[in-house]
């Protein structure tokens, strides 16, 4: 019994703090905090993969001179989302639910793999991942 207790919070711990990596994942990587840089670079690859960095450095010039800093966010936003649609491996990036699902399925595994590799397998582990998923997807809204 105290087992599956012990699981239980593990998972519940694992979808909450997912999510809140995610979240604040993916405000640091807003336009004008401090990881922007990451998810510009990023934006970047693809905008020379699809061949329209001359139009994103152009429209990416444009937007820098709106004053207000909530507005150039969202223009910023517009803008990769605009990349995004050219090239769709860069919506991983961009979404905040991808992110908050990436981070809790590598979560998961780690625990996961580290509770098989020590204690053997053991089908509440499945179990496990379905409740951290659920708990992830909770917080997410």
């Amino acid at each position: 019994m105290n087992e599956y207790l012990i699981l239980f919070f593990i998972a519940l711990i694992t979808g909450f703090s997912s999510s809140q990596i995610a979240r604040a994942l993916d405000f640091a990587m807003d336009f004008g905090h401090y990881l922007d840089w990451l998810r510009l670079s990023m934006v970047k690859k693809a905008a020379i993969k699809t061949g329209r960095l001359k139009d994103f450095e152009s429209d990416f010039e444009k937007r820098l001179k709106i004053i207000d800093f909530g507005e150039r966010i969202d223009a910023m936003d517009q803008l990769y989302w605009n990349v995004a649609n050219a090239y769709k491996p860069l919506v991983l990036w961009l979404c905040f639910v991808c992110i908050s699902h990436r981070i809790n399925f590598l979560l998961s595994a780690v625990f996961i793999g580290c509770y098989w590799f020590l204690l053997g397998f053991n089908p509440l582990l499945i179990g496990f991942y379905i409740i951290s998923f659920s708990i992830n997807q909770y917080f997410i809204k």
